[in-house]
């Protein structure tokens, strides 16, 4: 994920407190302490995205505090730009190392598998995808690509 983003995106130390899975595979990452809360589950409940995929995704958002990449967002919602901005960048990663199948990433499946689908006037999956195959070819500055994701949603 770090290659697909920028360097010290990636938090190098995090703690990981895994609890009963009440909401069925909920979680919570907290950027003020390098926490993510993980439920964990028995088994995977979507074969194409691994549990392990869902905590990268978790943990991938850990400095996203860090003014160098979020100075210009409102703090209201950083946290939710952050989480969106990931999905992608982990789904791409879980490609690369064979976690899930190669092909087209299944942003819509892990929107809703990780509570990221609210209802709205726009195709979050189709908005995500593009916004993320922009960054790709054009590769800004992080927070560059994050104030952008910001603005679109």
């Amino acid at each position: 994920m770090g290659r697909r983003t920028e360097p010290g995106l990636i938090a190098e130390r995090a703690d990981v407190v895994l609890v009963h899975p009440a909401t069925g595979g909920g979680g919570a990452a907290y950027a003020a302490y390098n926490l993510v809360i993980f439920e964990g589950m028995p088994a995977t409940p979507m074969a194409e995205l691994p549990e392990v995929v869902r905590l990268g995704w978790l943990l991938s958002v850990l400095n996203s505090d860090l003014p160098k990449f979020s100075e210009n967002i409102s703090r209201q919602r950083l946290h939710r730009v952050a989480l969106l901005a990931m999905v992608p960048a982990v789904l791409d990663a879980a490609q690369e190392v064979e976690l899930i199948a190669p092909g087209e990433r299944p942003l819509a499946r892990a929107l809703e598998a990780w509570h990221l689908d609210r209802a709205g006037p726009v195709d979050l999956a189709t908005l995500l995808g593009d916004w993320w195959e922009t960054y790709c070819e054009s590769h800004p500055r992080w927070r560059v690509a994050l104030e952008a994701l910001d603005r679109l949603v």
